[in-house]
């Protein structure tokens, strides 16, 4: 077991090869991917377009989208771009994917990456109602809504469809520090698990899971474990068709593993080791600060 599990993180960081993904999803569609204007989600809409895919990104952020979609066009001139400016926040209703699907229903999507999301760092008794509701309706709630949008279409489309969901390695296990967050993360796992074997041969259904990441998201702060979002973008897309999940990183992949797993077998254990690396690393004190700054 050991030695299989073991044989399976190498081939999968290291020695497979990516799927024709074009090929397997179909010539001339279409990769949508929410929260694309900056972060993991344009480097998806990046590396999906030199794969030759067209994109279609969906942000809050109106100026960075076409700032986003300039860069694209830059790299790859013959790739079709289109941007909507939506607010994940709104669309509480089933009424609002139906307007959302009305707008792109004539193209051939083929790819959804559900990528969008945030985080309130506030100790939970700090933590407003509006950012509660805030943080489950965009990690959550939209994440469910483009699943169950896209999901039909691409049970019935005649090529493959697949669908990325960003959970996070906090999802793997309670966090005493940021406790909503972790809970929306493992809410997009048990979902996407949920799924893959009633859509198996028709949809390729992936969540990653990293660890830290140098975005907006965390102040850009920086630790030695943490990485790049096009790191976590390439093994994602390496992933799809051929694993169910992916940390999106080698050492994430195995920090997780370890965290997961002494999270069930010791649970005191792993409050103590929580504790004492909030400390030490001062993590606790930089989430404070990026809260004081939200």
């Amino acid at each position: 077991m050991f030695y299989s599990s073991v044989a399976h993180f190498v081939n999968k960081f290291f020695i497979r090869k990516r799927l024709n993904l074009i090929q397997r999803y179909g010539d001339g569609a279409y990769a949508l991917v929410t929260g694309g204007a900056n972060g993991i989600g344009l480097e998806y809409s990046l590396q999906l377009a030199e794969e030759k895919f067209n994109i279609i990104m969906v942000d809050l952020d109106s100026k960075g989208l076409e700032t986003a979609k300039a860069k694209i066009l830059e790299k790859f001139p013959s790739t079709k771009v289109e941007t909507i400016t939506a607010n994940l926040c709104e669309m509480t209703a089933q009424e609002h994917y139906d307007d959302f699907l009305k707008s792109v229903d004539h193209l051939d999507i083929a790819i959804l990456v559900n990528n969008a999301g945030v985080a309130d760092y506030h100790a939970f008794h700090e933590t407003s109602p509006a950012s509660v509701s805030r943080t489950v309706q965009v990690n959550a709630i939209a994440v469910l809504g483009f699943t169950r949008l896209f999901y039909t279409r691409f049970m019935n489309r005649e090529k493959r469809g697949g669908i990325i969901n960003m959970a996070s390695g906090v999802g793997l296990a309670s966090n005493s520090l940021v406790p909503i967050y972790p809970s929306t993360k493992a809410f997009v796992k048990y979902l996407t698990e949920g799924l893959q074997e009633e859509c198996k041969g028709k949809i390729d259904l992936l969540y990653i899971y990293p660890g830290a990441v140098t975005t907006s998201a965390t102040g850009f702060r920086s630790a030695p474990d943490s990485t790049t979002p096009d790191v976590i973008a390439r093994n994602a897309l390496n992933s799809l068709g051929q694993d169910g999940y992916n940390a999106g990183y080698w050492l994430h992949d195995i920090f997780c593993s370890q965290v997961e797993a002494m999270f069930y077998s010791n649970r005191e254990l792993y409050r103590f080791v929580e504790n004492a690396a909030v400390e030490k690393t001062g993590l606790g004190k930089d989430l404070r600060n990026i809260a004081k700054e939200q």
